[in-house]
């Protein structure tokens, strides 16, 4: 019977030392000499990035690593503070102690508890801290194994209070004035033509330009034209009534109603006259022979800058010769102006004589005219003086141009 008890009683000593060796934790103090031999995360860590792709990628041991520890539900609160907890790289010292640490054994993880650094030197680990019911739970991990340890846990000091400042009264910023720009499509058009005034490059530095007031001055600074455009492009056309110079001015207002203008928006433009009085003096010949003054009169009508209308009236007295006689014409031509000094016309003219109708150099006829001439002196807008040659010749008498045809020098004068 003593024998039986004595068998049972070993029986019990060994049963209980092999569950105690099985456990997942150690209840017995422990002095830790050497790292790396239970590694919980291999590599070795080397930056706060691979800690945190640990605790990332091993959500599950590391809660059934907390309950081993009996700390079930800190797990939770570890979780939700970890990413932004504060981390820093310290020394952990030869004596410094731990509550627990979880390690990895035979791919199991295990938690050692009450365990004490007993190397000869300290070793690198990562330190942060959680929160949880008005304690500070502070962890350590070593950089040679990733094996997680709770190092101490104290009472998590009180939060800080923010004083809540009154919002700061809003700064008034002055409006700034925007900036004006002007151009216009010419700097000189005829009376009754349009010219196009744009103000479209105007800009507001800190707004928009929300309309443009154009404005027609003449030389007396009467209004004598207005346009608002409302929405961009800020363009308007303008037509000038008569012959004259007159002032274009823009006006910019911007979104805080500020109106602006500038020298920038003030240009000038020059409205021409279409028409002027012309008077010719000159000298013709005709080779079957006859010679001839020319004196006329008449009037130019300006098409557009290049072309223009011409007509002549007029006495071709014969002064030399006994052919032709002496004769009264009408004559109209178009003109065309270029380099703004040369001219050259074709036209038809009337050659009224009173001569020997059965005579070719005497009859009344209609002719062919052509001129050609360049400007001498003065304003091509003004008075002026310029040379032409000219010739002429009855429609049935080309085949004589060179016996009764009529060829001529002059000045031609312009008011």
């Amino acid at each position: 019977m003593k024998i039986l008890r004595g068998k049972f009683v070993l029986f019990i000593i060994i049963a209980l030392g092999l569950f105690l060796s099985n456990n997942t934790s150690a209840t017995a103090a422990t002095t830790l000499k050497r790292l790396g031999r239970h590694p919980y995360y291999q590599p070795s860590l080397t930056s706060v990035q691979d800690l945190k792709d640990m605790i990332a990628k091993h959500q599950p041991d590391l809660a059934a690593a907390f309950a081993m520890a009996g700390e079930p539900s800190l797990f939770d609160v570890f979780e939700r503070q970890f990413p932004a907890a504060p981390i820093e790289t310290i020394e952990f010292h030869p004596g410094d102690h731990m509550q627990w640490m979880l390690f990895r054994k035979a791919g199991k993880v295990l938690v050692l508890k009450d365990v004490t650094w007993g190397g000869q030197k300290p070793f690198k680990a990562y330190q942060f801290s959680i929160d949880k019911d008005n304690n500070r739970y502070t962890f350590v991990v070593p950089l040679a194994c990733g094996n997680l340890g709770l190092r101490n846990i104290r009472t998590a000091p009180p939060p800080q209070k923010t004083e809540i400042q009154p919002p700061a009264p809003p700064v008034e910023v002055a409006n700034q004035a925007p900036e004006c720009q002007l151009q216009l499509s010419a700097g000189q058009v005829f009376s009754g033509q349009k010219i196009t005034a744009d103000a479209n490059a105007s800009r507001d530095p800190d707004g928009r330009i929300t309309s443009v007031t154009f404005a027609m001055l003449d030389s007396q600074g009467q209004r004598v034209d207005q346009k608002i455009v409302n929405r961009p492009p800020f363009v308007a056309q303008m037509t000038l009534p008569a012959e004259g110079t007159y002032w274009i001015h823009a006006i910019v207002t911007d979104n805080e109603g500020a109106e602006v203008t500038s020298p920038a928006c003030e240009k000038s433009v020059r409205a021409l006259r279409r028409g002027h009085p012309l008077a010719d003096v000159g000298f013709f010949r005709q080779f079957d022979p006859g010679n001839y003054v020319s004196l006329r009169i008449g009037y130019e009508y300006r098409l557009n800058e290049s072309f223009s209308l011409v007509g002549l009236i007029g006495g071709f007295p014969k002064v030399q010769g006994n052919q032709g006689a002496t004769a009264f014409t009408i004559d109209g031509l178009l003109n065309y102006r270029w380099a703004s000094r040369f001219f050259a016309g074709l036209g038809i003219g009337g050659w009224i004589t009173g001569g020997d109708q059965d005579l070719d150099a005497e009859e009344s006829q209609v002719e062919l005219i052509a001129d050609i001439g360049v400007r001498i002196y003065g304003d091509p807008e003004a008075f002026n003086t310029s040379l032409y040659v000219e010739g002429r010749s009855a429609f049935d008498e080309f085949d004589d141009i060179s016996k009764y045809g009529r060829f001529g020098i002059g000045l031609r004068f312009q008011f």
